[in-house]
């Protein structure tokens, strides 16, 4: 009876076992799966949360740059500023005649009829039309006719200021409207201006010099001795050259023909420096 009881009673073990077995061999590794993930995405969404509030504090910083920066950046609409930008534009420049109409208000320009040489011409459109200096350009004729450019221009101001600064541009770099904006009220005609006779010739900037080249540049000089052999005497290094007819013993220090000994190598050979700072380099035949 006592086998047959243990039997039975092991029988009714089995069932636990094998749940037993299922816990640990597939809930366990599925629940802790699980708190793994859970994990992963509690540490995504505040991640996410850190991003967003960085994000809005830069876009609050930005804000406020651009607030600041608005006044500084923007171009003034007073006839005044404006005549006064345009003359310290043209300020060095060889440009005869010069002739200058500045118009106020919302759609505050400037007319400009200029001419001279080239590159005076072209550098007066390019300071004129610089949003850094509070315009840009509406309209440009240029015009050549004998050696002489004439440029009549229109001039606008920028009025706004994007809310996007782009790093690492100059804070009023960061003013330069993508398109030129459309003024609210249209532009008053400018009567046209006649041009003036010049008092004096333009002066024609010269050419710049050419730039050297292998064929221009003429060779370094070479010393009017040859090397002979090396040798040494009394644990100095000497060198023995052949100057003309002649054989001559040389060390460290010496000058021949004035080339002056500076350095004697067996490997690297014997280096000479001359009056005028020329450097050579003799080596033996092998």
């Amino acid at each position: 009876m006592t086998p047959l009881r243990a039997s039975r009673e092991g029988v009714a073990l089995l069932p636990w076992l094998a749940a037993a077995v299922l816990w640990a061999g597939l809930v366990t590794p599925m629940r802790a799966d699980q708190d793994l993930r859970l994990k992963d995405q509690a540490r995504i969404r505040q991640d996410r949360v850190k991003a967003d509030r960085r994000s809005r504090e830069v876009e609050g910083l930005k804000r406020r740059i651009s607030a600041s920066l608005d006044g500084a950046c923007r171009g003034s609409s007073d006839p005044a500023a404006l005549r006064q930008a345009m003359i310290g534009s043209s300020a060095s420049l060889p440009l005869s005649p010069f002739s200058l109409s500045v118009t106020g208000g919302v759609a505050a320009g400037a007319a400009i009829e200029a001419q001279g040489s080239e590159s005076a011409v072209f550098e007066l459109l390019r300071r004129i039309g610089d949003p850094g200096r509070g315009s840009f350009l509406r309209t440009v004729t240029v015009r050549e006719r004998g050696g002489v450019w004439t440029v009549s221009a229109q001039t606008g101001v920028v009025d706004t200021t994007p809310a996007v600064l782009k790093a690492p541009l100059s804070p009023c770099d960061s003013a330069r409207p993508s398109a030129a904006p459309t003024p609210s009220a249209p532009t008053p005609p400018v009567a046209p201006v006649k041009p003036r006779p010049s008092a004096k010739p333009v002066r024609e900037s010269a050419p710049p010099p050419p730039s050297p080249t292998p064929e221009m540049t003429p060779p370094p000089p070479t010393p009017p001795f040859t090397l002979v052999a090396f040798l040494e005497s009394g644990g100095r290094a000497r060198a023995s050259l052949l100057v003309g007819e002649e054989v001559r013993v040389v060390s460290i220090g010496d000058q021949v023909s004035g080339w002056r000994c500076v350095s004697i190598d067996r490997d690297l050979g014997v280096d000479f420096v001359s009056a005028t700072g020329f450097r050579a380099t003799l080596r033996a035949a092998r």
